[in-house]
This record gives C-alpha cells, structure tokens and sequence, in this order.
C-alpha cells in the first residue's frame, strides 16, 4: 500500500495537509467536473498521488512544480477506439442513409422498411473482368447481358455491399432503435436489390438500390384472420406505443443526473435487475418462441413485472442508458455490445470502457439468482486473452469463460482487450476536495453545497476528517 502526503498546494488552499492513501495496482479517480462536465484520471500505483497533486494545483490557478510534472508526465487516459472503420465509403454511405429511417420507425412513424437508398456504383469491363462481349443479341433480337457479365456484376456489387457487416454495424450501435427488426428471419434478414445498365459495351452503371430490413412478427403488420403478417410493413401503432420505453429510458437517466460517473453506472444496472427478471421460457429452444421482444429492451423499460427478457434485453438496455447519459465521438464511458459464448452456451453481454481501460460487465448474470450476482460480473478484472477467451474467478472457487464470437472480433478491436482488474473508483468525489479548496480560499460557487461530505448542515474542518477517512479505509 502506497502513503503520499500532498502538502504543498493544500497547505496553500487549505491550510491543511491531507494524507492520500492510494492502493491498487490500477488506481481511477473519477472528477465530476467543476463547469459541468466530467473527466476520468488514469494513473498507475507510482503515479496516480503525482497526477492528483498536480491537478490541484492546476485547478487553484498554480504553477505545477517540475517535480509533480515529471512524476505524472505522460499518464493520460486514453480512449476507446470508434470501431467504424470496418465499411468502405460505399458501404458507410448506404449505412448513413439507412439510420433516419430506422429511427423513423422506431419512432412509429414509418411503414416500409425497404428503403430507397441514393447510391451508384459505376464499373469498366476490365474492372468487371469480362472477356467478352457485356451485351449479346438474344434470341428476340434485343441486346442482353451476357451471363459472364451478369455474374461479374453480381460478384463485384456483392463485394461491396457487405450486408453481414451493414448488419453488424447497425446492431451494434443501434440497440434502441432496431427492436422492430427480426435479425433472426432465416431467408435473410437484411437484404437488398438494384438495377444496373450500360452506356455500350465498356462501362456498367448500378444504381436503383433498396435496403430491405425484417420485421419482427412483434411488430409487423398482421392479417387478423389468418395471422400471417407482412414482412416489411411495420405496424405504426405498435412501433407508437413501444417510444413509450424510449421514454421511461429517458427518465432513469434524468434521475440519476447528478451521480458521479460510477454511481451512475450502478444505478442503470440496478434499475435493469430491479425491472426484469431472466425470461427462461423464451430461452428454451423448445418452446420455439419468435425472436422479438424478449431479445429488446422495450421490456426492460415498460413498467410491466410480467415482460421479461433473455440476455440480449439485459445488454441492450444497459448499452442505451449509457448511450444516453455519455454522447459524442470521445465520451467518457462506452459501452459496447459483444456476442459469443459464456460457458459454451451463446450469449450478448457488455464490454464497458472507462478510464482508459475495458471492463467485463455482465447484467444478466448480475442479477438474482444467478452465478455472478450481484455484482461479481459487474466492471469486473478477468484473466485469459481475445483468442484463448476471458475467465472470471468467482465465489466459492467457480469460474466462468466468455469467447467472443466472429462477428464481435470483425467489428472491434481495441475494445475487446479487457482489464486484469476490477474497476475500483476512490470511495469520494474529488469534486468535493476541490469544491473545500476553493471555500478555504474564499472562493464560492454553486458547487458549495459538495462540501458538507458528512451532511451535518455546516462547512468545517470535519468535512476533510470525513474525506481522509473515505481515503484510508
């Protein structure tokens, strides 16, 4: 266990010397910051007192010493990688285009999912490949494409437009908006269709493109006397009614708007385990239950005990509060979306990444009753590596082993390498230290309030006694 005493800038601000116990090998200090904002601070155990001690001493408007700037020089919080770099333009086109109108529908307000989308691709014989001619006179007299050109159009559209990683990009960031879709439809559930034509016998253009997505039988529009329903006509008014679940989202992240990072995280997965329990008869293949609503997170947000979801209801869910409360191209937490095995048997769980690190974060096998809860899978360290799969160790001498599947090791990257340790955050909000700081120096803002740390009505000495003995214990 490492002991630093921070002196000198506390001495200045505060008139006090606070002693600064920090352990661990990984120490993460979580700042919710003084403007609004928010930030994480990633330190090893030699470093993590020295980047402390120089934020306060940036925050009180001082000169950092050289010696602090040595101490913590070059220890600063990475962040995760966007993982969009998998498409090509074209692909990346057509994936732009396609997310207004899956948000339309989600939001009830459309009613086709084949979508017109504004692409051309234009393609040489010689890119084509073709050795002969690309129209040949038919029986009718007419000019036809021939069946080599026709093949090499199919062959070079097909390259581009990669549906199996369309699907995954939309899935994988989309876990709100897609709840009408049936990824599971077997004759493919994302498909699409096009024309193409030629200008002579050198050059081939391909435009007319339209995105065909499946609807979930949940949502799709149905005949009521034979109960068949239309694969891409999406029921408007039941796509209405599911915003509700939007919206009750919305209104857990209010709620805890004013938690720190970590608080936060823990809330959104309470409020999971507390809204749902694991929907063991859609689970069971035997049942030959429809994939819809139990595998959504519209469920987990209807205020209906009675609507329960398997692990893919659990992970969305927790994967769209997050998105909610940390936005942007840099956030401060993402959350991702892995899929693959737990245990041999499949599975959707969350990869959370925080501080620069990626943590393990299972909801499902977080909650009552099963073997994790009820948070030993929760931003939890794990052993192991991406092609030998992770292994947590857990109570009573157990473990339990994840491998990501193809799908997930095509889309991430960076993301997928996982913390050794759990994530442990500082038992205080240092936007407290920083807020009694300012009050020592005369300095008095809306924040003020954070400093009466053992809520006893008053702003005094016992308010610092209350931190340091946060920071020991």
């Amino acid at each position: 266990m490492q002991k630093r005493v921070i002196s000198g800038i506390l001495a200045l601000a505060l008139v006090l010397t606070l002693a600064l116990t920090l352990a661990q090998a990984d120490v993460r200090v979580e700042l919710d910051g003084i403007d609004g904002g928010s930030a994480s601070v990633t330190a090893s155990e030699d470093d993590s007192a020295a980047l402390l001690e120089g934020y306060l001493y940036q925050v009180n408007g001082l000169d950092v010493p050289e010696v602090v700037k040595a101490e913590s020089g070059g220890n600063t919080a990475s962040r995760p990688a966007t993982y969009m770099a998998s498409m090509n333009q074209t692909l990346r086109a057509v994936y732009d285009q396609l997310v207004p109108e899956i948000q339309k529908i989600a939001a009830g307000q459309g009613s086709s999912s084949a979508f017109s989308i504004g692409i051309q691709m234009t393609f040489t014989k010689e890119e084509l490949g073709i050795e002969g001619d690309m129209l040949v006179r038919g029986d009718d007299g007419q000019y036809h494409f021939s069946e080599e050109t026709g093949a090499a159009i199919e062959k070079a559209v097909n390259e581009v437009m990669d549906m199996d990683m369309l699907l995954d990009q939309l899935l994988a960031h989309h876990p709100y908006e897609l709840y009408w879709f049936d990824k599971s439809f077997s004759e493919g559930a994302i498909r699409f269709k096009y024309s193409y034509g030629t200008d002579g016998q050198q050059t081939v253009m391909v435009g007319d493109f339209v995105i065909m997505m499946a609807v979930s039988q949940d949502y799709a529009v149905t005949d009521a006397a034979t109960q068949q329903y239309y694969l891409y006509s999406p029921d408007t008014a039941k796509t209405g009614a599911a915003t509700a679940a939007a919206a009750k989202a919305a209104e857990v992240v209010a709620k805890n708007q004013g938690k720190g990072t970590y608080s936060k995280l823990v809330a959104y997965a309470d409020y999971i385990k507390n809204a749902v329990s694991y929907n063991y008869a859609a689970a069971d293949k035997n049942n030959n239950y429809s994939y819809g609503d139990p595998w959504q997170l519209i469920y987990v947000f209807d205020e209906t005990p009675d609507t329960n979801v398997v692990c893919e209801g659990y992970s969305k869910a927790f994967k769209y509060l997050c998105d909610l409360t940390w936005t942007g191209s840099d956030p401060e937490v993402a959350c991702y979306l892995p899929t693959g095995t737990m245990d041999g048997d499949a599975h959707m769980w969350n990869i959370v990444s925080i501080g620069g690190a990626n943590y393990l974060t299972d909801i499902t096998n977080c909650d009552s009753g099963t073997i994790g809860a009820p948070d030993q899978l929760f931003l939890c360290g794990v052993r192991g590596g991406v092609d030998s799969g992770y292994i947590a160790d857990l109570t009573g001498n157990t473990t339990t082993v994840y491998f990501y599947d193809n799908e997930t090791l095509a889309l991430y990257d960076e993301e997928l390498v996982l913390s050794a340790t759990k994530y442990s955050p500082l038992a205080f909000d240092l936007n407290q230290l920083i807020a009694l700081a300012r009050y020592a120096a005369g300095i008095t803002t809306d924040k003020s309030a954070a400093i009466d740390v053992n809520n006893d009505g008053i702003i005094s000495a016992a308010d610092l006694t209350a931190m340091a003995q946060s920071l020991v214990s």
